[in-house]
Formats: structure tokens, sequence, C-alpha cells
């Protein structure tokens, strides 16, 4: 049987988002951090992580 695919909600994706705007970590290192597909932040930044769109954030 294939992978279950995660699902991850808005909140946890922004703060995720905030977390490494904050820490100054990569998004290779956040990955490690939480477990999380590289693809699947790099994503996520691209969504809220736009500084024009911080509110966004919070």
């Amino acid at each position: 049987m294939g992978e279950q695919r995660q699902h991850f909600d808005e909140a946890f994706k922004r703060e995720t988002v905030r977390h490494m705007m904050e820490t100054g970590k990569t998004v290779t290192e956040v990955s490690k951090e939480i477990d999380v597909p590289v693809s699947s932040i790099r994503s996520w930044k691209q969504q809220y992580g736009n500084s024009t769109e911080k509110s966004k954030l919070f």
C-alpha cells in the first residue's frame, strides 16, 4: 500500500512560515525539525510568506 498523505490546517501552515521568518531557519531545517516535506513548506512560504501580505500570517 502507498503512504498516506498528511493534511495540515491553515493555522499550522501559517505558524510554520512565521517560525521560519522569525528564526531565520531555512526550509530544509524546518522540514527536518517538523518532519514535513520541503516541497510543502516551500508552497506554504509562497502562499503565506509574502511580505506585502504579512497580515495573512496573523
